[in-house]
């Protein structure tokens, strides 16, 4: 008899599809704003290059979603349902320049950090439908760049979110 794993909150099927970091990034790219709101600082969606990496853009930003561990967790004793608990990293890189020649942080780095922030925290259930049960902003960090690759300066920011979904094992 083979077995597979079905979504445990029955709304969505996408976790059973898509992998939690592009639910995730889709997400993300979503809601991000088109137009400029109350600050002026966050970029608009059309700046910003989702899923590419810095040295594969003509864009200044790139933000792009990766899992970077998975924990799961059996939670019922007759090994029906597991509970998954997916750390996944928003990485967010910014070239900066008028910041690089101050010697200062990003103004716009500190913004789109804020947003994510704010974002995440207030969206914490919007993924129910696509089969996630909430989601947790762990940390946010920014990494710092080598200072010998001064002329290629990108400001890099780290958020890790946890993704918390259930999935039951039924008989096919």
């Amino acid at each position: 008899m083979s077995e597979k794993l079905e979504s445990g909150l029955g709304a969505g099927l996408d976790i059973e599809q898509d992998s939690a970091s592009k639910i995730l990034q889709d997400y993300i790219k979503d809601n991000w704003p088109d137009t400029v709101q109350s600050n002026p600082d966050l970029p608009v969606k059309d700046r910003i290059d989702f899923g590419a990496w810095p040295d594969r853009t003509n864009k200044t930003i790139t933000l792009r979603c990766y899992r970077v561990v998975t924990n799961v967790y059996d939670q019922d004793v007759g090994s029906h349902m597991y509970h998954f608990d997916i750390p996944v990293a928003v990485d967010i890189y910014l070239r900066d320049l008028k910041a690089i020649g101050a010697r200062q942080e990003s103004v716009r780095m500190i913004a789109i950090e804020n947003y994510l922030r704010d974002f995440i925290t207030l969206g914490r259930l919007a993924l129910r439908d696509k089969g996630v049960d909430h989601i947790d902003l762990v940390n946010s960090e920014v990494i710092p760049e080598p200072p010998d690759q001064i002329s290629e300066v990108w400001f890099h920011l780290v958020v890790t979110v946890r993704m918390y979904y259930w999935m039951n094992r039924v008989p096919v």
